[in-house]
């Protein structure tokens, strides 16, 4: 969902959980991915093909 652009608040939506139970974990995958920001973490992902384009 990350890499489809969706807010925190978006995420939260689809997945029924609060927003701040997803902010919660984009923070982990910053630290994780040693990455600045949500693209960074995007980047990272398809990079190490933990991430996979559907298109």
């Amino acid at each position: 969902m990350l890499g489809r652009n969706l807010s925190n608040k978006q995420i939260a939506s689809a997945l029924s959980i609060s927003d701040e139970t997803v902010k919660w974990h984009v923070k982990n995958l910053f630290v994780k991915f040693s990455a600045g920001s949500r693209r960074h973490v995007v980047d990272r992902a398809r990079m190490l093909g933990i991430l996979n384009d559907p298109y």
